[in-house]
């Protein structure tokens, strides 16, 4: 099995041309020896191969580094090893294309690292496809990135999830979408 420091010092050129078969199956410790720019020279269709430990074992600089093809590719189970640093590592842009699968799949303890430009960029779709134990997870500055369409169409289970912090730190507006 290929060690992180070897993984890590093979050229980006070399790492793109890796098959969908080779990249699912290099071990996770590896995958955390992957720079940013190696993961982003990863071809969309490997991205497909990933299990969760080895997207959980990704620097949150390389997860910041996925394009939307890649992160498209990834299978939604890729997604439940995901850490904090990692979620809030990934840019708005990025966010915007996670599938309502992918998002479902999100540990909730990942949320924690969630900001609320990404919120702010979360599609409707993925919205309702939150759990009540992700959404209890959003940290009270998250509040922001709450439009007051986005809160009127939280589940009521989802409502019920919430936070007081996280509550007292709507505005009236988002407060009155919030109970409407």
């Amino acid at each position: 099995a290929m060690k992180p420091t070897q993984v890590g010092a093979m050229p980006a050129a070399l790492i793109s041309n890796l098959s969908p078969q080779q990249v699912g199956a290099l071990p996770a410790t590896a995958m955390a020896g992957m720079k940013a720019e190696q993961v982003s020279a990863l071809p969309p269709e490997a991205m497909a191969t990933m299990k969760p430990a080895q997207v959980g074992a990704l620097k949150p600089a390389a997860v910041a580094s996925l394009s939307a093809d890649q992160v498209g590719a990834l299978p939604a189970a890729a997604f439940g090893a995901m850490k904090p640093t990692q979620v809030g590592a990934m840019p708005a842009a990025l966010i915007s294309n996670l599938s309502p699968q992918q998002v479902g799949a999100l540990p909730a303890t990942a949320m924690v690292g969630m900001k609320a430009e990404q919120v702010s960029a979360l599609p409707s779709e993925a919205m309702a496809a939150l759990k009540p134990k992700q959404v209890a997870e959003l940290k009270p500055a998250t509040a922001a990135g709450f439009s007051n369409e986005k809160l009127a169409a939280l589940t009521p289970e989802q409502t019920k999830a919430l936070k007081p912090a996280f509550v007292n730190a709507l505005t009236p507006e988002q407060k009155a979408a919030l109970n409407s």
